[in-house]
């Protein structure tokens, strides 16, 4: 075809992509850590555990992108009557969810704001009125974006070991909920 790049052009567009981290060589650094969270959904009282893997590529001073994968569950409740008889159970869905997010750097607090993907990755029953079995649950749709804010501060540990709290707060657009999150990282620079 006549529209394929050269290999003078394919050296060109890698140069201008990579650009703004060739400019700004002396700060760029990266972190890999653990995530561990606990979120409150807005319609639920109790907090539910997550975990995540996290990667982190600080590209200035003040900027850089954050993103991981993590695993998080929805606690679902359902109650229905049938013949004057109340029967009710709750299922655990699980989700692995894909940030990619903006970081803002600053001596007081840490900035991070984007957007995420969830992925709906099953189910597990937890309880049933009467020994009730649910034989199959799902969700529509399975993939549901939402947008993610954060605030956190790093702490060092040494020169390659960082812990960093964090404030989160998730909206998951098509399910309308909203997580409320507190969380702890433990980041290892590279």
């Amino acid at each position: 075809m006549k529209y394929l790049l050269s290999s003078t052009n394919y050296v060109a567009l890698i140069f201008i992509i990579f650009l703004p981290s060739i400019c700004f060589s002396q700060v760029k650094s990266t972190y890999v850590g653990l995530n561990v969270i606990s979120e409150f959904e807005s319609s639920l009282a109790n907090g539910t555990p997550g975990v995540g893997i996290t990667i982190e590529r600080q590209l200035t001073k003040h900027s850089g992108i954050e993103s991981g994968i993590y695993y998080r569950t929805h606690i679902y409740n359902q109650t229905f009557i049938t013949n004057s008889t109340v029967f009710s159970f709750s299922v655990s869905e699980k989700y692995i969810s894909l940030p990619l997010l903006y970081k803002y750097y600053s001596r007081i607090v840490n900035l991070s704001a984007g957007a995420t993907v969830d992925y709906f990755a099953g189910w597990s029953q937890k309880s049933g009125t009467d020994g009730l079995k649910v034989n199959s649950h799902s969700v529509d749709p399975n993939f549901a974006f939402g947008i993610m804010a954060k605030a956190g501060k790093s702490f060092p540990i040494n020169k390659q070991l960082f812990i960093e709290p964090e404030l989160r707060f998730n909206y998951i657009m098509p399910t309308l909920r909203n997580y409320f999150g507190i969380g702890v990282s433990l980041k290892y620079k590279l």
